[in-house]
């Protein structure tokens, strides 16, 4: 297994990550979701999208996982910005493909604004206001996502709205963190894409990548062919010399 660390610094905080696979492919990057989430949360999906000849790249957020920094004092806002400037320092190939699980869905969207996105992968999304972008995780952030449907006053229905890519959506049936009105208004939104794929997991809740890791009933597969499929669409032929 072919797995590269590398460090980028933004705004003075030191990120780590790393590579899995062939560096010439590479176009596939992940984003894990708040609280205690890290990179290592995508490690299983990871190793069997390699094994499908598909490359990816994973970070820890400021403050998460081996990265640097005080997470409270991090943002939506910062987020972005540490996603983007990874995509620009490690010079991924583009079109890029993005995963994005629950808080880094939202991120994963926002980047539909300055890259090129063949393929948007959100794992049980999370959708939030504009009011909430740029406060710090621990400095009014909480209050302001517990706000009753705050997540209505949100940019990302029309950055949603103007992607003409392919959606897949990874669901949980037991989630009870995301409400149903969320994933409706995500399908609503996104009228203009090549294709739409619903994947529900039953018996998954919130977490649903830990969920996936021990799942005795293939949908880890079923998840891994979905997405196989539609990132060798975009995929340069593999660097041979």
């Amino acid at each position: 297994m072919v797995l590269r660390r590398f460090h980028v610094k933004v705004d003075k905080t030191l990120l780590v990550g790393d590579v899995l696979g062939d560096k010439s492919r590479l176009s596939l990057l992940m984003l894990h979701g708040g609280g205690k989430a890290d990179r290592s949360r995508f490690t299983l999906l990871r190793k069997g999208l390699w094994l499908n000849g598909i490359a990816s790249l994973a970070f820890d957020f400021m403050g998460c996982g081996e990265s640097r920094g005080d997470r409270g004092n991090s943002s939506l806002e910062k987020q972005t910005k540490q996603a983007g400037h990874v995509v620009e320092t490690v010079s991924m190939q583009q079109p890029i493909s993005v995963i994005g699980a629950s808080m880094g869905a939202y991120t994963a969207v926002k980047l539909l604004a300055h890259f090129p996105v063949a393929n948007l992968i959100l794992f049980v999304p999370a959708m939030y206001s504009i009011d909430a972008y740029k406060l710090a995780f621990n400095n009014g952030f909480t209050q302001a996502i517990q706000k009753p449907s705050s997540w209505i006053n949100s940019d990302a229905w029309e950055l949603l709205s103007l992607f003409t890519g392919n959606l897949i959506l990874v669901l949980a049936k037991k989630d009870d963190v995301i409400p149903q009105d969320v994933i409706a208004r995500i399908n609503h939104a996104a009228k203009r894409v090549i294709s739409k794929t619903i994947i529900t997991i039953p018996g998954a809740p919130h977490g649903i990548l830990n969920f996936l890791a021990t799942d005795p009933y293939g949908y880890m597969s079923q998840v891994i062919k979905a997405i196989t499929t539609l990132i060798d669409k975009n995929l340069p032929a593999p660097d041979k010399g």
